[in-house]
C-alpha cells in the first residue's frame, strides 16, 4: 500500500510564495527607479553648481593692480563683496 501525504494548505503556501516573489520583483524595480532618479538629481546638481560658480566668477569685481584706494574704500569693498 503506497502512502500518500496530502499537505493541507499547500496551494495557499504556493500562492503566497508566488505573491512574495512578485513583490520582491516589484521592490527591485522600485529600488532601480530610485537609483536612477538619484543619479539624475546628482547630475542636475553638479551642472547647477558649475553654472553657479561660473556666474559668481563673472560677478566678482576685477582684481585691482593699482590699489591706491583709501582705507575706507577698501573696507567698503570688503563689506560689499564678502560672503555672508
Amino acid at each position: 500500500m503506497a502512502e500518500y501525504m496530502h499537505l493541507i494548505g499547500a496551494e495557499e503556501v504556493r500562492s503566497v510564495g508566488n505573491a512574495m516573489s512578485g513583490a520582491a520583483s516589484e521592490m527591485r524595480g522600485a529600488a532601480s527607479s530610485i537609483d536612477s532618479a538619484f543619479e539624475r538629481h546628482h547630475r542636475f546638481l553638479d551642472d547647477w553648481l558649475q553654472r553657479f560658480e561660473a556666474a559668481m566668477e563673472r560677478a566678482a569685481p576685477p582684481p585691482r593692480t593699482d590699489d591706491n584706494r583709501t582705507q575706507a574704500e577698501k573696507e567698503y569693498d570688503l563689506d560689499r563683496y564678502s560672503a555672508r
